[in-house]
């Protein structure tokens, strides 16, 4: 039997009342000062949080990126991981692009949530996952979330009417286009009902 994780809802928006800061161990392609510059001012921002490696998807959605940013160029794009290895190599593909500029990578931040909740959409890039957490996460701070139509993303959107994207770096294109257009709202789950509904599903198996 499969019972899902409760969510701890309330940190996540404890947390994202925070005061934005790095840490010593914080990587990143901007100054904290540059960065909350660019999150307090008036321009579009999509954000996407996964650790640096290969199933995340980051090239595509950067690509993805690159071209809607072409004709967008008020729109920025903030990628923040914690593990995996490709962080470095990440920044060298970004400076390729065009968008650069408008490309913000993050590694090791304590607490990301300042950064998500000044955020205006969550794009989830992944070829695959476990159970999404992060797409939750963003729910709870009131963004408008999408991910491609993979494994472990896919029965928590549809559960709770959420946006799925063909899983293709055209798909990550269309669901920028689609929240542009404001066909992507946010999905305002009750976590609270959501919560009381895995633990009766617990105590059903003890029970049996």
């Amino acid at each position: 039997t499969v019972v899902n994780n409760c969510h701890d809802y309330q940190s996540v928006i404890k947390r994202s009342e925070e005061m934005l800061a790095f840490q010593e161990t914080t990587k990143s392609t901007v100054s904290v000062d540059q960065l909350s510059n660019v999150l307090s001012g008036n321009d579009t921002k999509f954000i996407s949080i996964g650790r640096y490696s290969p199933e995340k998807g980051h090239v595509r959605l950067m690509n993805a990126f690159n071209t809607y940013q072409a004709s967008h160029p008020d729109t920025w794009l903030i990628i923040i991981g914690g593990m995996g290895t490709l962080y470095e190599s990440t920044c060298e593909f970004a400076g390729t692009l065009s968008c650069s500029d408008h490309v913000i990578l993050l590694k090791s931040m304590t607490n990301p949530m300042p950064v998500l909740v000044s955020c205006d959409f969550f794009i989830l890039s992944s070829f695959y996952e476990g159970q999404v957490l992060v797409v939750p996460e963003a729910d709870v701070l009131g963004i408008p979330a999408a991910a491609c139509d993979v494994n472990g993303a896919r029965s928590f959107l549809k559960q709770y009417g959420g946006t799925l994207l063909p899983d293709s770096e055209d798909g990550l294109l269309q669901g920028m286009n689609m929240f542009i257009e404001g066909k992507i709202k946010p999905m305002n789950v009750d976590y609270d009902k959501r919560n009381q509904e895995i633990l009766a599903e617990c105590e059903a198996l003890f029970l049996e």
